[in-house]
């Protein structure tokens, strides 16, 4: 059986996308991970690969001379994260500025030749907050030490407007700006309406779909071992108030025979029914050696084809950005299907890789995880929860945790309640997803699910398992005489203490009798 597996296992992936993709560049000066720039970097590879780019990320000062041609980019971003340190390479600059591609400028330190190629001057303020303005809403950012502003723009379009709090000779400035082939950013946030204008920005000056995408709402945190009243609390809640919506889930590869098992595929066909779908969430690593791959490889086939046979039919595979960063993980659990949901980075756990590469896999659609708590924190301007025209400018997906407890469940759905933007609907809207496992081939079209091009149906209802009788205790002949033994027992002692309590107060009338006076 286990060789079965194992030469099922090498049969399984299908690459997603066979077309020649463009390919783009990021290259950033340090991760600085004090300032967590390493989670900027993450935002960044996310955003590009949802608009179907092939990401290659380095250091700058591992940038070689030539490689911007020797590798067909079509792109290249540079990312300043800690300027302090004014990390560069001069071959880099030098085949940057000869480069006839798309250029974005992320950060401080915009040098001449890219202002001159985006027509602008610029100029550094410090100590200030600004408001950011775009698309008719507003967010007060963070306090900035230091930021290097748009003064003056002759050509092209901006895309936002940064103002003081205090006004002064010039108080607003660009926040974005496109021209031509060249864009800048002043610095890069993954939250808020500054995550939205720039992500507007950069879809606008890489990607072919740029426009307003309604946002996929997603649960996310969904195990074996989740409490399932609560998950079937709010698949059923979001069902009644029409909203659709997709599930992260993990599953398992051992015990799929176990009632609890079966009780977590009975609550994942509940939101199959009630118009949802499901991404198979990859499993946790702590450890790689060289059978990583096909320890995968493996585990991803056991757990598909076991979900499969409940009529779990995962519409796709999410999974943590560095994955799709692995050559290992990504030929052996992400390859084989062309929808992919990309969630951060773990903040709290260390990345481990099996074989870590600078090059991100492409797919057909690919998900910006964004969570809902990121577009909940601006304290002073727009309340963008209540804006219904609200632009996604990439495929995202809006994350919400499922509660573990009864007082989360109300809170999430009042949070849902109060959102005024329109959901994403796979069942109504141009999405078709295909997994192919073996000679196994998977689809999702319309709200109707596919195995081998013949339509499955999901059971729509489930009987209750009956509750196992509980096997009575055997009763051999020794038992009644044990038992009667006790009762015995038990009413000597009653007795002894009752003649105890007698004897205690006869006693007590005594003693007292002989101290009277007579």
């Amino acid at each position: 059986m286990i060789g079965l597996l194992l030469i099922l296992g090498l049969l399984w992936v299908v690459p997603a996308q066979a077309a020649v993709t463009p390919k783009v560049l990021l290259a950033y000066d340090s991760q600085n991970i004090n300032e967590q720039a390493e989670r900027k970097v993450d935002s960044v590879q996310r955003l590009l690969t949802s608009l179907n780019l092939e990401v290659h990320t380095i250091a700058i000062d591992q940038y070689h001379k030539g490689d911007l041609a020797r590798y067909d980019f079509q792109g290249v971003i540079t990312m300043i994260n800690w300027p302090q340190m004014k990390f560069s390479s001069h071959h880099f600059v030098k085949d940057r500025q000869q480069f006839a591609g798309v250029k974005l400028h992320i950060g401080p330190q915009l040098v001449a030749d890219e202002q001159q190629a985006l027509d602008v001057q610029v100029k550094t303020v410090h100590h200030q907050q600004f408001y950011l303005t775009a698309n008719r809403h507003q967010q007060l950012l963070p306090f900035s030490d230091s930021i290097q502003v748009v003064t003056q723009k002759n050509q092209g379009r901006a895309i936002g407007t940064l103002k003081t709090q205090i006004p002064t000779q010039q108080s607003q400035y660009p926040y974005g700006v496109l021209n031509g082939h060249n864009g800048f950013l002043p610095f890069y946030q993954r939250k808020g309406l500054s995550f939205l204008a720039a992500s507007q920005l950069i879809s606008e000056l890489f990607g072919e779909q740029a426009g307003q995408q309604a946002p996929l709402l997603t649960l996310t945190h969904v195990t074996p071992v989740s409490k399932l009243k609560y998950l079937n609390q709010v698949s059923q809640f979001l069902y009644q108030q029409g909203i659709p919506f997709a599930v992260s889930a993990t599953s398992i590869q051992v015990n799929t025979d176990m009632p609890a098992f079966n009780r977590y595929m009975r609550a994942l066909q509940k939101i199959e029914n009630r118009n949802g779908i499901i991404f198979l969430q990859t499993p946790e690593i702590y450890d790689t050696t060289k059978k990583t791959g096909p320890k995968l490889g493996k585990v991803m086939y056991r757990q598909l084809t076991d979900l499969t046979r409940h009529q779990v039919i995962p519409v796709g595979i999410s999974t943590v950005n560095y994955w799709n960063q692995d050559d290992v993980y990504r030929a052996r659990a992400l390859d084989f299907s062309d929808y992919v949901l990309l969630l951060a980075n773990p903040k709290a756990k260390a990345k481990v890789y099996a074989r870590q590469s600078n090059t991100g896999g492409v797919y057909h659609r690919a998900y910006y995880a964004l969570p809902a708590r990121s577009l909940a924190t601006v304290k002073s301007g727009t309340d963008l929860t209540q804006q219904s025209e609200l632009q996604f400018n990439v495929p995202t997906a809006v994350t919400i945790s499922l509660p573990s407890t009864k007082k989360g469940v109300a809170s999430l759905k009042r949070q849902i309640k109060r959102t005024r933007w329109n959901w994403y609907n796979p069942a109504t809207a141009n999405f078709k997803t295909n997994l192919q496992i073996g000679n196994q081939a998977f689809r999702y079209q319309s709200g109707s699910y596919f195995v081998n091009n013949q339509q499955i149906v999901i059971p729509a209802m489930q009987v209750e398992q009956k509750k196992q009788s509980q096997p009575k205790p055997y009763k051999a002949a020794m038992n009644g005489f044990f038992d009667f033994q006790s009762q015995v027992l038990i009413v000597f002692i009653i007795i002894v203490l009752v003649i105890l309590v007698v004897f205690f107060f006869i006693g007590r009338r005594v003693y007292r009798n002989m101290f009277r006076r007579k």
